[in-house]
């Protein structure tokens, strides 16, 4: 859980101190990994935090690591923990690519529930 914790701020500080500068593109042109790909892994990571939280508030610590779980999401979409590391930067060191980002990481994580929702 300890891993979790020191993984958000330092995408929260990612986001926030990235923002200083500005660009229109949706996407930075050097960046390995695609948007649409990228948009799901962070969707699924955001995903994966926020099951752990919850099972912390729930008094069920499990002491686990996301790490793991991570790394299942580095394979299924085929990329490595290395060229998410060196691709995230890209997307968050600006206040274009940041926002757009986050913007289409909320609407993936949104049709993920209401698929859900049509699934009960």
């Amino acid at each position: 859980m300890k891993y979790t914790i020191a993984l958000i701020p330092v995408l929260l500080m990612i986001l926030l101190f990235g923002s200083c500068r500005n660009h229109t593109r949706n996407y930075p042109a050097d960046a390995e990994i695609p948007d649409s790909t990228m948009v799901k892994v962070v969707a699924d990571m955001f995903l994966i935090e926020g099951a752990m939280i919850q099972l912390e508030y729930l008094q069920e610590k499990t002491n686990q690591s996301p790490l793991p779980y991570y790394e299942a999401v580095y394979r299924k979409y085929g990329i490595t923990r290395e060229q998410f590391l060196e691709t995230l930067p890209l997307y968050t060191g600006n206040a274009g690519y940041a926002e757009k980002l986050y913007d289409r990481v909320i609407e993936r994580i949104n049709e993920l529930e209401e698929e859900g929702k049509r699934q009960k």
